[in-house]
């Protein structure tokens, strides 16, 4: 499968992984888009106060973004999340797979 095809999975909701990320326990997924609302922006665990202070009243919309997913057992069965940005070796690679 060709990266754009890829693309156009990840914003149906589909998991995809490729021969060299398979190999390493990884896969990526698309983030599905959401706006946080103001009041509960201070609240969140997953921001540092510095933002909590810099958005003061505001909401935080989150889009457009693609997680690698990796999983192993140093990381106690979870899922560690980052942010992905394909290498120009992954759009040209014609070995990626949906998972799900």
């Amino acid at each position: 499968m060709k990266f754009g095809e890829v693309i156009e999975g990840l914003k149906e909701g589909h998991i995809y992984t490729n021969d060299s990320m398979y190999a390493r326990n990884q896969c990526i997924v698309c983030h599905i888009p959401q706006t946080v609302p103001a009041d509960v922006v201070p609240k969140m665990n997953s921001i540092p106060q510095t933002l909590k202070r810099l958005a003061e009243e505001r909401s935080i919309a989150f889009h457009d973004q693609v997680l690698l997913l990796e999983w192993d057992k140093k990381n106690d069965g979870n899922y560690l999340a980052t942010a992905y940005i394909p290498t120009w070796e992954d759009i040209f690679r014609e070995d990626w797979k949906m998972m799900l």
